[in-house]
């Protein structure tokens, strides 16, 4: 185990460093002083909010159309309802009218269609590949969520999630470099023992 694993454990998804860090204690990171909470060099930092069941849910905009999706890191993708999917004008692909691609979920083979565009604050995700699932859209309270967002993307950017001050960031700086385990002790994180199941999920 390296240096920068020693607070914290790497899930690691097609090769790709994914760090969860959980907060439990106060620290100034979650001060409002400058604003820290949603300050780290090299990322860009997007909000989120919880819903029943503490379900970390991100408010972003599909091909310019809000939704709401959950963040799972015990998904690979971005799965969408079809027919928010269909309200957000996602296409079968980017040439073709026709689903040319599935993904296996739970033993379904679902459709993939392709979003033009997923943004959540300041932070572009791009386009997208999304799978289509028929499912009722939850509404649980005041938490509507349209699909789901998975560890592909948390994984391409390198994401930190801050469960307590419910930041997540996103790498967007290649450049720079963090050093996780001095971030995790000067913020007094604590260490969250994870292990990867046969199918990828943490």
């Amino acid at each position: 185990m390296t240096n920068d694993e020693t607070l914290l454990k790497c899930v690691r998804h097609f090769r790709i460093a994914f760090t969860l860090l959980v907060i439990t204690s106060s620290s100034a990171f979650g001060s409002t002083k400058g604003d820290r909470s949603t300050q780290l060099s090299g990322y860009k930092a997007v909000r989120v909010h919880y819903g029943p069941l503490n379900k970390m849910i991100m408010s972003v905009r599909i091909n310019g159309q809000p939704a709401n999706l959950l963040v799972d890191t015990g998904s690979n993708e971005v799965i969408l309802d079809a027919a928010a999917a269909e309200s957000f004008g996602s296409q079968p692909s980017q040439r073709s009218l026709r689903y040319i691609r599935r993904s296996q979920i739970n033993g379904q083979l679902l459709p993939v269609g392709f979003a033009q565009s997923l943004t959540a604050g300041n932070m572009s995700f791009g386009s997208v590949l999304v799978t289509l699932r028929n499912s009722s859209r939850s509404d649980d309270g005041n938490a509507h969520v349209d699909g789901v967002l998975g560890l592909g993307v948390l994984t391409r950017y390198k994401a930190v999630i801050n469960c307590r001050t419910k930041v997540i960031f996103f790498k967007v700086d290649p450049t720079r470099q963090m050093h996780l385990s001095g971030v995790a002790a000067s913020e007094k994180f604590t260490r969250v023992s994870m292990r990867q199941e046969e199918n990828g999920a943490p």
